[in-house]
C-alpha cells in the first residue's frame, strides 16, 4: 500500500492509503489524548 496522506480531525486522523487495485482506503486513528481532554470536559460541567 502506498501512504497518500492524512487528515487531521478534532478527535483524531484519518491516514489515506492506495492499495495495488488503485483503489483508496482510510484508516481513522483515535487520538487518546483528545477523549481524556473530553472526558475531563464532561466531570467538571
Amino acid at each position: 500500500m502506498k501512504y497518500i496522506g492524512q487528515t487531521k480531525l478534532p478527535h483524531g486522523t484519518v491516514f489515506h492509503y492506495m492499495n495495488s487495485s488503485g483503489n483508496l482506503e482510510s484508516n481513522f486513528v483515535e487520538d487518546e489524548k483528545s477523549i481524556f481532554i473530553e472526558t475531563k470536559k464532561q466531570g467538571v460541567c
